[in-house]
């Protein structure tokens, strides 16, 4: 792969384990590209140059497995007005919810998040429920941080910060105001392990909503 090529992929989150991954598409002459977005029957790609429109190869949309999720690093072949989806690379990470149907099968929200952001307002701040999307979080793969906003209108922002810090331990924990549209820095000893591909769980929303 040249090294431009590389280099731009690279600020998509393409790295030497996705690499080594995708040799086999590769030597079949598929292109790598990552899912932005998933529109159903189609998705939004990005292969470091411009936005691409493509669809899922017939047998991806046959075979009732999986299929691409948003995140995906997936290998894919141009075409006009769109190209196709052959497949795609192992996950470093997976965000997935059970569905039901003739039998309980997985659904991938999101893959390759390597930080989540769980957000929750001061105004509404549930240990409990922050408890629970730090749960999905680590069990996603992802390095989970907990964001709390609106702290400037919060009569006591520190003493929400500590519950929060008591509820996500281990978890660094920062505090945003729409007074200095800043985040504060997060109190954490972990440093995220791979560049930062961003996801957002927000602690107001019921899990699984899109």
């Amino acid at each position: 792969m040249p090294l431009q090529f590389a280099s731009q992929l690279s600020l998509l989150g393409w790295d030497d384990w996705f690499q080594e991954r995708f040799a086999l598409f590769a030597s079949e002459g598929y292109a790598p590209a990552r899912v932005i977005a998933d529109f159903g029957a189609e998705y939004l790609l990005h292969d470091g140059e411009e936005s691409l429109r493509a669809a899922a190869g017939r047998h991806l949309r046959n075979d009732g497995g999986q299929l691409p999720a948003v995140g995906d690093w997936v290998a894919f072949r141009h075409g006009e007005p769109v190209g196709t989806i052959h497949g795609w690379v192992e996950r470093k990470t997976a965000f997935s919810r059970k569905v039901a149907s003739v039998e309980t099968k997985e659904q991938v929200l999101a893959a390759n998040v390597d930080v989540a952001f769980v957000v929750a307002s001061a105004q509404d701040v549930n240990a409990r429920r922050i408890e629970r999307y730090l749960t999905m979080a680590w069990q996603s793969g992802a390095l989970p941080v907990v964001v709390l906003t609106k702290s400037d209108i919060a009569a006591s922002p520190d003493d929400l910060r500590s519950e929060l810090e008591a509820a996500a331990i281990g978890t660094a924990v920062g505090r945003g105001s729409r007074r200095s549209g800043r985040a504060a820095a997060a109190r954490t000893h972990r440093r995220p392990p791979r560049p930062v591909r961003r996801g957002q769980v927000d602690a107001h929303q019921p899990y699984g909503g899109r």
